[in-house]
């Protein structure tokens, strides 16, 4: 009989904004490459904001905004090999195609950092908010990746929480969901030991697992779909 533990990772995610919407799978993989073939050949450029300098490329296209001049302003047409995917998100949304009157490409190089620190160690500041020492494994029975994070709330490495996040494979960074919070503060290093017989390692775990901060152990995770 197992003992009664929480499920940290059995909550339901949470409800996503009034109008933001999530769908899978809207394009094919041959219409992905065919955009991806297509942004390739766009004069992207080092996308800022104000003073800083962002960790990605952009292009506008029927506006564009200055982040230094909080000013909308115009940008050329969006293009030919958009008017595919326009249409497509119109129809999906019951509006008109010419009402979508902005695109913006982004690019993220390979190295870019997954989760971007918003306030670092190294800026001779007093406070910060960055996530380290991620550990992975695969879940057999989610059959996806699991990474479990710490978040730093301050430059002594003192815990605001720990978090988990969710890939189905490893070859592309993007892949990785935004970091969803399953317990405030905590320790050190998170990572789980799966309970599976002949499978269950740090790199392997399924349904069930045991969790460990700091290299200790005092609850189980039951992963659920």
């Amino acid at each position: 009989m197992r003992p009664e533990q929480s499920e940290l990772f059995g909550a339901a995610a949470p409800a996503l904004p009034e109008g933001f919407v999530y769908r899978l799978e809207i394009l094919t993989i041959e219409e992905e490459r065919a955009l991806l073939a297509e942004i390739a050949r766009l004069p992207l450029e080092q996308a800022k904001y104000k003073e800083y300098t962002a960790r990605r490329r952009v292009a506008y296209f029927g506006h564009d905004y200055d982040f230094s001049a909080n000013r909308l302003g115009d940008a050329p047409p969006i293009p030919g090999f958009l008017e595919a995917l326009r249409a497509r998100l119109a129809r999906w949304m019951g509006i008109a195609p010419d009402e979508f009157v902005t695109a913006l490409v982004a690019e993220y190089s390979p190295g870019t950092p997954l989760f971007a620190i918003v306030d670092g160690w190294h800026d001779e500041g007093t406070t910060t908010d960055a996530f380290w020492g991620p550990s992975v494994h695969w879940n057999s029975y989610l059959q996806m990746y699991v990474m479990l994070l710490n978040r730093a709330k301050d430059t002594k490495y003192n815990q605001e929480g720990i978090y988990v996040s969710f890939s189905p494979r490893l070859d592309d960074p993007r892949l990785w969901s935004w970091p969803l919070k399953v317990l405030n503060g905590g320790s050190w290093y998170p990572q789980v030991v799966g309970l599976d017989d002949a499978s269950g390692t740090d790199k392997v775990a399924g349904e069930w697992a045991r969790f460990f901060m700091t290299g200790s152990s005092q609850y189980l995770i039951h992963f659920t779909r």
